[in-house]
């Protein structure tokens, strides 16, 4: 997503430093690729630039308000097949849990894996089917946040 790669130049300007990605490649049985970042390694000397780096991801992390997302997922609902046997308030229950569930979830990130399923899906769907589009990319920021937070006590250790 460009909000990623706006956020890891952004980090990279303030420490300084070239943000490095460790990833663990797995081959599958069905000849797909599973990658997974185990870890994000920064360098930086400065302990206001890695709060300030730190500032900047802690933005990246925050929810849409529940409402926004209600008003989001009322629109794909009338896009989608829902289950023939759900009444409107059945409907308005799913979409009053799922929002709950996505408000939990960086803005940008949530706001996508609805779109990712509007554009994509015909039947009304689970949780764990737009959290396909979340996890890794959160992971993604949470390891940077991570990492900046190891780096800071690292960096403040080193001071006493």
């Amino acid at each position: 997503m460009e909000v990623d790669r706006k956020l890891v130049s952004s980090v990279e300007s303030i420490i300084k430093s070239k943000i490095n990605e460790v990833i663990k490649t797995r081959y599958l049985k069905n000849n797909d690729i599973d990658f997974n970042l185990v870890n994000i390694e920064l360098s930086c000397t400065s302990v206001s630039a890695v709060d300030k780096a730190t500032q900047v991801v802690k933005q990246s992390l925050v929810g849409l308000p529940i409402e926004d997302i209600q008003e989001r997922l009322a629109i794909v609902a009338t896009l989608l097949t829902k289950p023939s046997q759900e009444n409107a308030q059945d409907v308005s229950m799913r979409i009053k849990s799922l929002a709950t569930a996505l408000s939990d979830h960086p803005a940008d990130i949530a706001i996508y894996s609805i779109e990712q399923i509007k554009k994509y899906k015909k039947f009304w769907p689970s949780y764990s089917e737009f959290y396909e589009h979340i996890g890794w990319r959160e992971t993604k920021r949470l390891k940077l946040l991570t990492s900046l937070l190891n780096k800071r006590l690292e960096l403040t250790a080193l001071m006493q």
